[in-house]
């Protein structure tokens, strides 16, 4: 699909299970209880947090345990 789309293209896909398509995502923004918790690069999360998406995912969800 990806291949037929025009370079500056945008594509918003929604999922709790990133780990096949982590490769393929630039920006994550994180929905919770309605409101946007998050919106970064995925660069900057690797990078600079040093976590996968899925782990930064799981991180907004494990602080209600």
């Amino acid at each position: 699909m990806l291949q037929f789309l025009p370079e500056n293209a945008s594509v918003l896909l929604t999922d709790h299970h990133v780990e096949s398509i982590a490769n393929l995502i630039d920006r994550v923004m994180i929905l919770h209880h309605h409101t946007i918790q998050a919106d970064t690069s995925a660069d900057q999360i690797r990078e600079q947090r040093g976590q996968s998406i899925s782990e930064y995912f799981q991180s907004f969800y494990q602080k209600e345990d």
